[in-house]
């Protein structure tokens, strides 16, 4: 079953689901080490999913930023030298396959452009404003935005929910509001699977408080995974509307790490 879906708003979405179409995870072989890693550590295939995805991440953002810069070093070019130069990258540096090449190129090209328009004041005030008059908190964190000052922590801004600098439209279906904290933790991090997972395992006997924007980072990549939706069962609450969630233990025996934190909403927080 196609992957590819070019009906979607983002080029650099786009360009991802494309790129696990030509490189599926499939079966991978239990002598290969990942597979035994999974294994030993009782992953279930979570561990094998998340470096397989995580690799699809790199790749977009390298080929991304790879056409971004040879359109930044090339000076004043016309746009058909530019097409020029990107293909012959692909046909001669890279081994994609032939029949592929041309659908890559034409995506890394509404990449770039899509990269270099921002969204107009107008069309955030909007988006501010919707958030506002719906009552929204972050979509992220839960928290009450600030609506009426600027550079504090929970002030509102208007981020991309696809990263505008790889590929995502300036556009209302990928713009909403957050806060400024988590506006800043998020950055460009495509998906949970892009933020630094390795980096989350924690010696505590309860989750750590935060107390730096690297905290909010890690906090972010864990309601991430679960698509900033409460974990519990088919619930659908989310941050936006029901505030901040509670970050659980899956099995209560092992340490808090990536692969063993759930976050629950309000109402089920009795339940991780």
């Amino acid at each position: 079953m196609s992957t590819y879906h070019p009906e979607l708003d983002n080029p650099g979405q786009q360009l991802q689901e494309l790129l696990m179409e030509l490189y599926p995870m499939g079966d991978i072989p239990e002598k290969v080490f990942i597979s035994k890693l999974d294994h030993d550590l009782r992953a279930e295939g979570q561990l094998v999913e998340v470096i397989y995805k995580s690799s699809i991440n790199y790749l977009v953002r390298r080929l991304i930023k790879t056409a971004q810069y040879i359109k930044k070093t090339s000076g004043e070019i016309s746009d058909a030298l530019y097409f020029s130069e990107l293909r012959n990258l692909l046909n001669n540096e890279l081994d994609f396959p032939k029949g592929q090449i041309e659908k890559i190129l034409i995506l890394l090209l509404e990449c770039v452009i899509a990269s270099e328009k921002k969204p107009t004041q107008k069309t955030k005030d909007r988006v501010v404003r919707m958030a506002r008059d719906q009552g929204k908190k972050c979509y992220i964190c839960g928290c009450d935005m600030d609506f009426t000052q600027n550079n504090m922590d929970q002030s509102v801004e208007v981020e991309h929910l696809w990263p505008n600098s790889l590929g995502g439209q300036s556009v209302d279906s990928n713009l909403i509001a957050c806060c400024r904290r988590c506006n800043q933790a998020k950055h460009d991090y495509l998906d949970a699977d892009d933020f630094h997972y390795e980096e989350i395992s924690f010696n505590t006997e309860d989750f750590p408080e935060e107390h730096t924007l690297r905290d909010r980072e890690q906090k972010i990549a864990l309601l991430a995974r679960s698509a900033y939706k409460c974990s519990y069962r088919r619930c659908k609450a989310t941050p936006s509307s029901s505030g901040e969630f509670t970050y659980f233990r899956r099995n209560p025996g092992d340490s808090w790490h990536y692969l063993n934190i759930d976050t629950f909403c309000s109402e089920h927080s009795n339940n991780g």
